[in-house]
């Protein structure tokens, strides 16, 4: 390598560590705000993350007077319609959960992130509570400004109720996955009368 080439290689590299010393890392103290994009990616995943609402109404389903699909744990029984499956047959519940898994992985491999980017749980409930703040709050930059701004009587008004509706939601959420082991009715009645046990309140 002559001497040029050297002092090129040298200057690009004292570039680069400019360039370095102006970035900085976001370790918390900053909310990041994006942006929600419109188009066909974005239909498809409201299309998929809608299909999380078997989540909330499937311990709604009835089958011959009982919850058509109960993870009935402290008997141990996995009641799904008129399949009850004991503990002896839990090698065919992980059989299923094994295909599952490699369905995932397949998945994965063919279109990457597919499943985190729209079926994930944790996507799709992200989604939906960035989109009540948006809904609230206006768009990345209209939340960046009301984040800067002095506290006032709008502006916590504008917080109580964002929180308050992903307070909610985190609620119905947790009462829902609880209602996949209890008979939703029953859960319901002793949660209403504060008979839970402590051990469910916890859920």
């Amino acid at each position: 390598m002559t001497n040029d080439n050297k002092k090129q290689d040298g200057g690009h590299v004292t570039e680069i560590y400019q360039e370095f010393e102006t970035w900085s890392v976001n370790l918390g103290e900053k909310t990041i705000h994006a942006k929600r994009m419109p188009g066909f990616f974005r239909t498809l995943k409201y299309i998929t993350g809608s299909l999380w609402l078997i989540f909330f109404v499937g311990p709604l389903l009835r089958y011959n007077g009982k919850q058509a699909i109960l993870f009935d744990i402290s008997n141990r029984q996995f009641h799904f319609f008129d399949i009850t499956i004991l503990p002896q047959d839990i090698w065919m519940l992980s059989l299923l959960l094994l295909m599952m898994a490699i369905t995932l992985f397949a998945a994965a491999s063919v279109a990457s992130r597919v499943f985190c980017g729209y079926f994930c749980f944790q996507t799709v409930w992200t989604d939906l509570f960035t989109w009540i703040e948006e809904k609230i709050e206006g768009n990345p930059t209209q939340r960046r400004k009301l984040d800067k701004s002095p506290w006032n009587a709008k502006k916590l008004l504008l917080k109580i109720f964002k929180h308050s509706l992903w307070l909610m939601i985190a609620i119905l959420t947790g009462t829902s996955f609880s209602s996949w082991f209890v008979d939703i009715f029953v859960y319901w009645h002793n949660l209403l009368n504060f008979e839970l046990p402590m051990a469910r309140w916890c859920y």
